[in-house]
Formats: C-alpha cells, sequence, structure tokens
C-alpha cells in the first residue's frame, strides 16, 4: 500500500527586529562648594513615607557639634551626583571634613557624611583618623555615629540623632587627646606611634564595661 506523505509547509522566518534599549547616563559626581550645595533643589518623594532631606543641613548639624567640642575645622569636600528632575532622580552627596590637629598634636581627625534623596542610601555618617568615602560605595571609618532613613520626621529628629551619635564622639575625641598629651610628656612617640595609640585607646572606650 502506498502512503501519501504531505509535505510539511514551508514558513517563512522573519527576520527579528531588535529595539535597541535607551542608554543609561550616568551622572557624573562633580565638586561643588557650601553655596551651591544650599542652591540645589530637592528632588520630589518616593514614596508616601519618604522625606527629602537637603545636605547641607546634615552637614550644619554635624559642623555644629563640631564647634560645639571646641574642635577646629580644617578643610571640607562636597561632592555630588544631582539630577532631580528624571523619570528616577538621581540626588546624592559625599562629604569629608578634616579637623585641625591639636596644639602639640600632628594626629588629624576626618569626619564622613553621605546622604542621597533617590533612596540609595539613608544618612550615615562615619568617623576616624582615616576614612574611605568614595563614589563606589565604599564608606568605612573606625565609628559610624549616625544612621538615619529618610522616613517620617528626620527633620525633627536630625539635630537630636547628630548630637548622640557624633556629640559623644567628639567628647571622646577630646579626652584621648588629653590622654595622649600626658603620655608624651612621660615617653617619647615617634610619627608611628601615635595612629597605634589611639586606635588602641578608640578600641578601649569602645569595650562595654561589665
Amino acid at each position: 500500500m502506498n502512503l501519501i506523505q504531505t509535505p510539511t509547509p514551508r514558513t517563512r522566518t522573519l527576520p527579528q527586529v531588535w529595539q535597541t534599549p535607551t542608554p543609561s547616563v550616568r551622572i557624573p559626581y562633580r565638586s561643588v562648594s557650601y553655596e551651591e550645595l544650599k542652591s540645589l533643589e530637592l528632588p520630589r518623594p518616593q514614596g508616601a513615607r519618604h522625606q527629602p532631606l537637603a545636605h547641607y543641613r546634615a552637614y550644619d548639624a554635624v559642623r555644629h557639634e563640631i564647634d560645639r567640642a571646641g574642635l577646629e575645622h580644617e578643610s571640607t569636600r562636597f561632592n555630588i551626583q544631582h539630577a532631580p528632575h528624571g523619570v528616577k532622580p538621581v540626588d546624592k552627596c559625599i562629604i569629608e571634613m578634616r579637623l585641625k590637629p591639636d596644639e602639640g598634636s600632628d594626629q588629624s581627625r576626618m569626619i564622613g557624611l553621605r546622604n542621597s534623596n533617590d533612596q540609595t542610601w539613608s544618612l550615615q555618617g562615619i568617623a576616624g583618623i582615616n576614612i574611605m568615602a568614595c563614589s563606589n560605595g565604599i564608606f568605612e571609618g573606625e565609628f559610624s555615629p549616625l544612621t538615619r532613613k529618610h522616613t517620617t520626621n528626620i527633620h525633627n529628629d536630625l539635630w537630636e540623632a547628630v548630637r548622640e551619635g557624633f556629640g559623644k564622639l567628639m567628647e571622646q575625641w577630646v579626652e584621648v587627646e588629653n590622654f595622649l598629651k600626658k603620655i608624651k610628656a612621660c615617653y617619647p612617640m615617634g610619627p608611628y606611634d601615635v595612629p597605634s595609640a589611639l586606635y588602641d585607646i578608640n578600641q578601649r572606650l569602645l569595650q562595654k564595661v561589665l
């Protein structure tokens, strides 16, 4: 018996049309002055509970604690990534502050702040002899005295949060500097001995007393 095979119809393969995605443009970081920082426009809130916080307000609160502790400010760098009107706003700021060494000391202190109003970071603060505050996400220091989410009441709670975190740290720094002066009066210390001594003292201050 002859079997008649029905030929398989040939289908025409249509060429695929690829849609080129819209390229994402990375907003570069740039250095600004304090006056420029104050003039930045805040982006819109990113949710019902999200409360944007002007970068300069966080800086002002920490600078107040520095002055209140009697420590002298030496320099500050403000770096921002700012494009508040896009579909997804971009608004980040990284601040590095350096304090002047006390008289008779060659060791300065540093404070780092970072704040974002695009929900990338919470408001965060670090401090230490050396810190790492980079645009690639690295944010490390010996102390982390401040973390505050951009939620309801951040504007009312800001100064109290900074006072609790940085205020106590500033007092410890003053005590450490006075203690080092007494040590130097009794024992000569080389340039590499001071950071080691500071680290040991700071670690002791962080230890809980049982």
